[in-house]
C-alpha cells in the first residue's frame, strides 16, 4: 500500500468519482472538484480530513489561538489571535452587524472562500459522501457569538469550542451525527451548511497529514489596505500573565493582563494562590483523561494563564469555575507526589464572590 494512503486513510478522488460530480450537483455556489482535479491531478489530492483531535489539543498556544473557524477551515491561525470570518479579505464578519443575524458571519466566510450550500440541498449534502469536499455548519447565538462544526471523513461531526479541546461530542456529551439536532447550548440559531476543501501534494508523507491542509486562508488580524500583518504580530505579547473570561467559541474572549486588575482584585488572587501552598484546602487529583477546561459551548469559567509566575508557579494555568479552582501545575515536586496520574489539582474556592467580581471587572474594562 502506498505509504501516503496508509497514513491518511482518506478516500481519494478517482477519475470516476470526479466524473460523478454531476452538473446538478455543482452550481455557481459550489466548488467544481472535477475541474480542480483535472487541472492539478499530478500535484494534489483533495480530501476530507479525519478526526485527529490530538493535533489541535496541545494545551499550549497552538490550542489557545485556534478556534472553531480555524478547525472548520482546517487551517491554523497565523497570528496570536483566533481567526475570524472575513478578516483575511477585509470584511468584519460577525462585527459587521454585531451578530444580529447570520448574515455578517456568512458574508465574511464567503469572502474568505467558503461556499454556501443552498437550503434546498441541505439534506442532499448531509447524506452525500461521494466527493472530497468538507461540509461545515454555522450556528449563532445572536448578539453573542458564532460557532462552526466540521464533518470528518468518518461521516461524523466534530468541533473546537474556542480555545478548548477539539471534540466529537455536543454539550450533552453525545456523539454529533447532525449539528442541527445536537445540543448546542446558547447557539440556538442554525445558519446553514458550507463547503471548502483540503489538499496535499500527492507524494507528501508526514505526521498529521490531514490537519492544517485547508485551501482557505484565514486570520485573526483584520486585513486592510493599511494593515501590516508582521507589525501587528510583533505588537502581540503572548508571554504576559493574563486572566480571561471563557465564554466565546468564535470571537476573542475578554482578557486582561493580571497587572491591569485593580489592587483589591490582585490582592484576592494572591490570597487564593497562597492557599494552594497550604494544607488548609482539601486537594484532589483530576481523573485521568479529564479535560482541564471542558469542551462545551457557552461560559466555562475564568482562566488565569500565569506565564510570568505573578501569583502561581511560572507557566501554571488556573481555572476558576462555580466555586472550584483547578490548577494545571508545572511544579515538579507536586507532579512527582501525584505519580503523574494527573497534572490537574482541584480544590474549593473559598472566596466565592471572586469569580463574579473578576468577570464584571474584565468585561467593564473591555
Amino acid at each position: 500500500m502506498n505509504k501516503f494512503i496508509g497514513l491518511c486513510l482518506f478516500p481519494l478522488l478517482s477519475s470516476a468519482a470526479a466524473q460523478a460530480v454531476s452538473a446538478n450537483e455543482v452550481s455557481s455556489t459550489q466548488f467544481n472538484l472535477a475541474e480542480l482535479v483535472s487541472e492539478s491531478s499530478s500535484r494534489i489530492y483533495p480530501f476530507i480530513p479525519g478526526y485527529h483531535p490530538t493535533y489541535w489539543n496541545t494545551g499550549g498556544n497552538h490550542q489557545r489561538y485556534n478556534n472553531c473557524y480555524n478547525y472548520a477551515a482546517n487551517r491554523i491561525s497565523p497570528t496570536n489571535a483566533k481567526s475570524q470570518p472575513g478578516y483575511a479579505k477585509g470584511h468584519r464578519g460577525f462585527n459587521s452587524d454585531n451578530g444580529a443575524s447570520c448574515a455578517g458571519v456568512i458574508a465574511g466566510a464567503k469572502a474568505d472562500g467558503f461556499r454556501e450550500v443552498p437550503s434546498s440541498l441541505w439534506n442532499y449534502k448531509k447524506s452525500n459522501f461521494s466527493n472530497s469536499l468538507t461540509l461545515s455548519a454555522l450556528v449563532l447565538a445572536p448578539h453573542y457569538d458564532y460557532h462552526w462544526y466540521r464533518r470528518d471523513s468518518n461521516r461524523r461531526w466534530s468541533h473546537k469550542p474556542g480555545s478548548t479541546n477539539a471534540t466529537n461530542l455536543d454539550n450533552s456529551n453525545r456523539a454529533i451525527y447532525d449539528p442541527q439536532r445536537a445540543d448546542r447550548g446558547v447557539y440556538t440559531q442554525f445558519c446553514g451548511y458550507f463547503e471548502n476543501y483540503s489538499s496535499v501534494p500527492a507524494d507528501f508523507v508526514g505526521p498529521y497529514i490531514e490537519q492544517n491542509k485547508g485551501n482557505i486562508y484565514v486570520t485573526g488580524t483584520f486585513q486592510s489596505a493599511n494593515s501590516n500583518i508582521e507589525a501587528d504580530i510583533a505588537k502581540q505579547d503572548s508571554t504576559a500573565s493574563t486572566v480571561t473570561v471563557l465564554k466565546y467559541s468564535g470571537r476573542e474572549n475578554p482578557s486582561l493582563p493580571l497587572t491591569k486588575l485593580n489592587d483589591y482584585l490582585q490582592y484576592r488572587i494572591s490570597e487564593v494562590a497562597k492557599l494552594q501552598d497550604t494544607s488548609i484546602l482539601r486537594k484532589e487529583l483530576a481523573q485521568p483523561g479529564e479535560d482541564f477546561v471542558p469542551s462545551i459551548l457557552g461560559y466555562k469559567g475564568l482562566l488565569i494563564n500565569d506565564t510570568k509566575g505573578v501569583y502561581f508557579n511560572p507557566g501554571d494555568q488556573v481555572l476558576i469555575s462555580e466555586g472550584t479552582i483547578k490548577v494545571l501545575s508545572t511544579n515538579k515536586n507536586e507532579l512527582a507526589t501525584s505519580k503523574l496520574s494527573s497534572r490537574i489539582i482541584k480544590s474549593s474556592l473559598l472566596d466565592l464572590s471572586l469569580e463574579k467580581d473578576l468577570v464584571d471587572f474584565i468585561e467593564t474594562a473591555k
